[in-house]
């Protein structure tokens, strides 16, 4: 009987088998029901000699149906790109030195994760532990201004690291500092 699987389908099915059989090995019984596999059968797949394990798969079309959803694929693709979207913000900010507090409150970062992003980018001295000294009077308006420049006048808070890296070079203040400020004067307002 001539065959019309390829290389790559007798491979794929290969795949789909040993993660089959992992499971199975591992006691997995509940996944193994949830994907609709017959224990049973399996357990005759798994009893097969190489060789007829091999001419089973050269006959994969009439019992192995792969399928992909597209549509929640995609819904969890576009989960992990804002994910992936998300750190690397995260990691603009660290890099321009922003408070851990900063971070954890925006991205939900442990102090684990930011102290270690923190030495992947070389940032290994913490000058700025701790809280820092109030703003002066002067950086305090710098940063107004900026806000009202950047963000506009609503008092919203900032949507992206764009929008906070901006406010620091429009300022000339670092992230620290309005971050600091934000949480003593602008969160108060916004956020009760």
């Amino acid at each position: 009987m001539e065959s019309n699987n390829t290389i790559d389908d007798i491979s794929l099915s290969r795949a789909a088998f040993e993660m089959l059989f992992r499971y199975h090995s591992r006691g997995e019984a509940e996944s193994l029901e949830r994907l609709g596999i017959d224990l049973d059968l399996l357990i005759r797949v798994r009893g097969l000699s190489s060789e007829s394990f091999h001419r089973l798969l050269t006959r994969m079309g009439n019992f192995v149906k792969f399928r992909l959803d597209n549509q929640v694929l995609d819904m969890h693709l576009q989960i992990e790109e804002k994910h992936m979207e998300a750190q690397a913000q995260a990691r603009q900010l660290i890099i321009r030195g922003a408070p851990f507090p900063m971070i954890r409150e925006l991205y939900g970062w442990t102090r684990e994760a930011f102290h270690f992003e923190r030495r992947l980018a070389g940032l290994t001295n913490l000058q700025s532990r701790g809280r820092p000294p109030l703003p002066a009077d002067d950086i305090g308006d710098r940063i107004a201004q900026a806000w009202y420049e950047v963000i506009g006048s609503d008092r919203s808070t900032p949507q992206s690291a764009q929008d906070w890296l901006a406010l620091a070079t429009v300022s000339g203040t670092t992230l620290s500092e309005i971050w600091f400020w934000y949480c003593n004067e602008l969160k108060e307002i916004t956020h009760g």
